[in-house]
């Protein structure tokens, strides 16, 4: 059973990674995702790439930049608005993430 410590939480949902299998659940509005390290590094990678990518080219309410999971039939839609909130969670997750591996 897994047992979680909480890396970040906010109005849009959280990050948390299990004590016992090391999994990193990301909830984000009505999105659950769970990746193990190295996917989530590279979902925070693709979220950044992503925004640094549409930043200045689209709406920030369009919901128009695609990012896909490791399911190939599903991949999920943003707006940049979205797409940023989710990257401020993400960063802040990591950073707690590198908190506690330098604790440890």
């Amino acid at each position: 059973m897994c047992r979680y410590k909480i890396l970040h939480h906010n109005e849009d949902g959280y990050a948390v990674k299990c004590n016992e299998c090391g999994h990193i659940k990301v909830c984000y509005k009505t999105v659950v995702l769970t990746l193990d390290e190295e996917m989530f590094y590279e979902f925070r990678d693709a979220v950044e790439h992503n925004y640094e990518t549409h930043r200045d080219r689209i709406c920030p309410h369009q919901r128009r930049i695609h990012i896909s999971t490791a399911d190939p039939s599903v991949s999920m839609v943003f707006c940049l608005t979205d797409l940023e909130r989710l990257m401020h969670m993400l960063d802040e997750a990591h950073m707690s993430l590198e908190i506690e591996k330098l604790i440890s």
